[in-house]
C-alpha cells in the first residue's frame, strides 16, 4: 500500500515548466517522503529500484530541460568521484531540494518579460488605457507605461534579522506565518523544528530553547496562547503521517484517544492519588490463569490500553495492528499487539466483566505513588472506615492496564465519600473502593522514617562515622645511627626519581610479560614478536569477503596507474626475497583466521617508491585486529608500542592467507 501510494503520487505529478518553479517544492516533499520510507527496513527492498535509472529517470523527465541538463552533469560528476554505476536516490533528492531553493530565491529572479506582460495587463484593465490614442499627423502618440514600484523584503537584507526569516523560502515572513509549513503534518513540523534546533515555544529563533524562552506567543490562526502558529494543529487536517502503514482489523481512520495527563512540578511533587485499583484479570476461557494487576480508570480515553508487560503475563498468540494515538501532544501513528477475550473482576469476586480488545501502548502512566493505600484513608476522618476495603500496596504488582470508556460498567459509581474542601474523596466502583485527590497533610509529606545521627569527634573533627578501633600509624624517624639511617632509606616517605611517573596498568604489565617471554631471535637473525592478544577477547570473524573486496579495489587502482603498479610489485618482491612474508598454511574447518587488507602510500619526499600498509584497523562485523590486541605502554612518550608492533609485523612476521 505504501509503495502504491508513493508511485501514484509520482505518476500524477505534472511536468514542471520554466514558469512553475514553485512546484519544485512539492516534488521535493514527495521525494523526501520516499527517502524517509527507504530508511525503514520494512520498505527498503520494495523501494530499492529508486536507486537505479529505472526509478529516477521518469522523475527527471518531469523537470524543466535546463534542470535536466544540470542533473546529468551532477550525476556524472558523482559517478566519477565515488566510482559507482549510478547515483543513489538520496543524491537525487538532495539535488531537487537544492534546485527548488535556487530557482525560487527571490533575490535571483530575472523576470523582464513577465514585467512587461504584467504592465500590459494592468493597462488593459485600466479604462483610461483603453481610450484611443490621439494622433499627431500620421504618427501615433508615444506609448507611455507606468510601473508600480514594490519593495521586496529581500531588497535590504541587512535590516532584517536573519532568525526571523522563513527557513523554507528565505523571505521576510516568519515560520509562524508560513502557510506552506503549516500545511505539513504536525509530526513532520515537529521533526523539522527539532533538526533545525528551533525553540518549540516561539518557533522563531535558534538561539534559545523552550525553557529559556520569554516571549508571549499567540497563534495567528486560532488566537490560542498555548502554541505558536507554526505548530497550529487542526484535528481534521489530512496528513501523510496519519495514514497507517498496515491495517489488520482497525480501520485506517480510527483514532484512539488517551488524554491521561500528568504534570510534574520541578520543585517537588506532592502526593496525589489517582483512580487506580487492584483487579484480577484472566483469559475468558481460562479462569485458572488469573493474574493480579493495577488498573488505571480513565474516562477520557475511548479505548482500553495495556502496557507491553501485559503480554508477558499470558502465554498466547497476539495480533499486531496499527492505530492512531491522539494525546495532548498531538496525533501519532502507533503499532502494537491486540489482546482479546479477557475478563476483569474485583478482588472479592463480587463483579466481573468481559474486557474489549486491548491495544498495546507504552505511554500509560506508571506512577506507583498515585496508588491509594490504607494509610491514606486512615489519615482523614471521613475516609478512615474505608481503610479495610483498600488493599495494601503490593510491590510485586505493576500498573499494567488503562480502562477507558469502551467498558462503561467499571466507571459506574455505587457510593461516594466527600470531605472538607481541598481534601481527597473516595468512590465505590464495581471493582472496589478508590481514593482520588491530593493526600498530603497540610501540603507537607508525612515522612516514612525518622533518622537520628550520632556525632563522633575524630581529632577535633566531627564525623557521622564511628571511628575504627583497628588502625595503623606510620611515621618517619630521624636517622640517629646507621640502622636508623638504613630504615629511613626504605621508608615509604622516601622520595625517588620515579615518584612523578605513571605506573603501568594491568594490561600494560601483561603486554610486557608476553614480550619478555615470546619476543625472540630466530636462526636467521630476525626478531619475531608474538601477537599480544587481550585476555578474554572475542573470537575474530572470517573477513575473507572484506579482504577480497579491498583487493579488487587495489587491483583496479593499480591497473589505472602503471607507475604505481610497478612500484607496488617491487615492494612485494622485496618482502618475499627477504623472507619477510610467507605462504600461510591451509585452514581447517572452524579455525580462527583474519585477513589483512593492504593499500599503498607514498612518502612526500620519496615519490619513486611506495610503502604497503597492512590495515589492521579494518573492521568486519564490528571487530578489527586492533580491537583484540593490547597496544602496550607508552615507552617513548611519542610512539605507542602498537605502532612498533605494526612495523615489526610488516618487516619481520607478515603472514598472508591465499
Amino acid at each position: 500500500m505504501v509503495e502504491s501510494a508513493l508511485k501514484t503520487k509520482l505518476n500524477n505529478f505534472p511536468k514542471i515548466t520554466n514558469k512553475e518553479f514553485k512546484r519544485l517544492y512539492e516534488l521535493a516533499d514527495i521525494l523526501s517522503e520516499i527517502e524517509s520510507a527507504m530508511e525503514n527496513p520494512t520498505y527498503r527492498e520494495l523501494l530499492s529500484y529508486f536507486n537505479t535509472t529505472a526509478g529516477i529517470n521518469p522523475i527527471v523527465s518531469k523537470l524543466p530541460h535546463n534542470i535536466q541538463e544540470k542533473w546529468t552533469n551532477h550525476a556524472v560528476r558523482y559517478r566519477k568521484q565515488f566510482d559507482v554505476v549510478f547515483p543513489p536516490f538520496s543524491c537525487f533528492t538532495e539535488f531537487v531540494r537544492e534546485m527548488s531553493q535556487i530557482k525560487n530565491d527571490p533575490g535571483f529572479v530575472y523576470d523582464n518579460d513577465t514585467a512587461k506582460d504584467s504592465s500590459t495587463q494592468k493597462q488593459d484593465r485600466n479604462p483610461v488605457s483603453r481610450a484611443p490614442a490621439k494622433k499627431r499627423g500620421n504618427q501615433s502618440a508615444p506609448h507611455v507605461s507606468t510601473f508600480k514600484t514594490e519593495i521586496s523584503p529581500t531588497g535590504n537584507m541587512e535590516s532584517i534579522d536573519s532568525s526571523s526569516l522563513c527557513p523554507l523560502h528565505h523571505t521576510g515572513h516568519s515560520l509562524n506565518s508560513c502557510r506552506q509549513f503549516r500545511s505539513k503534518p504536525i509530526g513532520v513540523r515537529r521533526k523539522y523544528l527539532k533538526e533545525k534546533r528551533y525553540c518549540f515555544k516561539c518557533c522563531d529563533s535558534t538561539d534559545h530553547v523552550y525553557k529559556n524562552c520569554s516571549k508571549n506567543i499567540t497563534c495567528n490562526v486560532c488566537q490560542s496562547t498555548e502554541h505558536p502558529g507554526a505548530l497550529h494543529f487542526d484535528g481534521g487536517e489530512k496528513s501523510r503521517d496519519k495514514e497507517p502503514v498496515k491495517t489488520v482489523t482497525i480501520p485506517h481512520n480510527e483514532k484512539v484517544t488517551a488524554n491521561c495527563t500528568r504534570i510534574n512540578n520541578a520543585s517537588g511533587r506532592s502526593k496525589s492519588c489517582a483512580k487506580i485499583l487492584m483487579v484480577n484479570v484472566h483469559p475468558t476461557q481460562e479462569p485458572q490463569n488469573t493474574v493480579k494487576m493495577y488498573a488505571l480508570l480513565d474516562k477520557q480515553s475511548d479505548r482500553s490500553l495495556v502496557r507491553p508487560a501485559f503480554f508477558q503475563l499470558f502465554d498466547k498468540k497476539y495480533e499486531t495492528v496499527n492505530y492512531l494515538l491522539s494525546t495532548c501532544s498531538g496525533l501519532a501513528s502507533a503499532t502494537g499487539r491486540k489482546a482479546c477475550d479477557f475478563t476483569v473482576s474485583a478482588l472479592d469476586g463480587s463483579f466481573n466483566a468481559d474486557l474489549p480488545c486491548l491495544l498495546e501502548c507504552d505511554n500509560i502512566p506508571n506512577e506507583r505513588e498515585e496508588i491509594p493505600t490504607p494509610d491514606v484513608a486512615l489519615s482523614y476522618p471521613h475516609l478512615s472506615d474505608l481503610a479495610q476495603y483498600i488493599p495494601d500496596l503490593d510491590p510485586s504488582v505493576e500498573i499494567v492496564m488503562l480502562l477507558g470508556r469502551d467498558i462503561p460498567e467499571v466507571h459506574h459509581v455505587q457510593d461516594q465519600r466527600i470531605g472538607p474542601s481541598g481534601s481527597p474523596y473516595a468512590q465505590q466502583l464495581h471493582l472496589g473502593w478508590t481514593i482520588i485527590g491530593e493526600t498530603c497533610l497540610g501540603t507537607m509529606h508525612r515522612p516514612d522514617t525518622v533518622n537520628v545521627n550520632k556525632t563522633y569527634l575524630i581529632k577535633d573533627r566531627p564525623s557521622l562515622c564511628k571511628p575504627c578501633p583497628y588502625n595503623l600509624r606510620v611515621k618517619e624517624r630521624a636517622p640517629s645511627d646507621t640502622t636508623a639511617h638504613d630504615e629511613c632509606e626504605h621508608s615509604i616517605f622516601q622520595r625517588t626519581r620515579d615518584d612523578e611517573k605513571l605506573g603501568f596498568s594491568r594490561e600494560d604489565q601483561e603486554f610486557l610479560k608476553i614480550m619478555d617471554r615470546d619476543f625472540t631471535k630466530d636462526l636467521h637473525g630476525r626478531w619475531t614478536a608474538p601477537l599480544p592478544f587481550k585476555p578474554h577477547r572475542p573470537r575474530l570473524p572470517n573477513n575473507k569477503s572484506q579482504a577480497v573486496k579491498r583487493a579488487h579495489i587495489l587491483d583496479n587502482t593499480l591497473r589505472k596507474d602503471p607507475i604505481k603498479r610497478a612500484h607496488f610489485i617491487t615492494f612485494m618482491q622485496k618482502l618475499f626475497e627477504q623472507k619477510h612474508a610467507e605462504l600461510a598454511p591451509p585452514l581447517h574447518d572452524g579455525q580462527e583466521c583474519w585477513y589483512l587488507p593492504i593499500f599503498g602510500v607514498y612518502h612526500p619526499k620519496k615519490r619513486d617508491q611506495i610503502r604497503g600498509v597492512f590495515d589492521s584497523s579494518a573492521k568486519h562485523d564490528g571487530l578489527s585486529l586492533n580491537n583484540v590486541l593490547m597496544s602496550g605502554p607508552d615507552m617513548t612518550g611519542i610512539y605507542q608500542v602498537g605502532w612498533l608492533l605494526d612495523c615489526w609485523w610488516q618487516a619481520h612476521n607478515i603472514v598472508y592467507h591465499s
